[in-house]
């Protein structure tokens, strides 16, 4: 179990990771796209189309932590806390989502 940042309850771990959560938004819809190269940097980000990101990518939003889960930027710990973001949040290399709940 771990604490919800958000409430003063234990909530269950796989409750609050999610590998494929989606957004939902228009096509021409600007949006927040970090690179794997700015995962970590603070506030750091890229904006993109909606149409050109949503697919092939992690769905995030506002106060979520991503988390890289492939070797080696999992081994060195690559994550980062997600905020100031324009619309939706996409990263590029499989990431875990863990929700801000």
């Amino acid at each position: 179990m771990t604490q919800s940042p958000a409430k003063s309850g234990p909530i269950p771990a796989e409750a609050a990771m999610t590998e494929s959560p989606r957004n939902e938004a228009p096509d021409t819809m600007d949006a927040s796209f970090v690179p794997m190269p700015l995962v970590g940097a603070p506030n750091e980000h890229e904006v993109r189309r909606w149409a050109e990101i949503k697919k092939g990518y992690t769905h995030f939003a506002e106060g979520d932590v991503g988390l890289a889960k492939i070797t080696p930027c999992f081994e060195s710990g690559k994550s980062t806390v997600l905020r100031n973001l324009t619309r939706h949040y996409v990263a590029t290399a499989p990431t875990c989502r863990l929700t801000s709940m």
